[in-house]
């Protein structure tokens, strides 16, 4: 069921590769942001904010350790698969 459901998603996971790919791109976008003082000043203050759960730059990181959690997943089927199931 798992390797069906990972089967039909998979066109959806192109976009993981280009968000992967400009990584670098959005932290110098992020880095040049807060360069401007109005900027830096908000991310600062919900930074702080003890509702905020993850920073920015976190939360921007998310889906690219989310990718890294999939091939584990997968181990961790097989190993617990009975031998012979589809």
């Amino acid at each position: 069921m798992i390797a069906e459901a990972f089967t039909r998603l998979m066109p959806f996971f192109k976009m993981y590769a280009v968000y992967c790919g400009n990584q670098a791109t959005a932290a110098g976008a992020l880095a040049s942001a807060r360069e401007d003082d109005k900027v830096a000043a908000f991310l600062q203050e919900t930074e702080r904010d003890p509702s905020s759960r993850a920073t920015l730059p976190a939360l921007l990181f998310r889906p690219v350790q989310r990718m890294c959690v999939y091939p584990l997943l997968f181990q961790q089927v097989l190993k617990f698969a009975v031998e012979g199931h589809p």
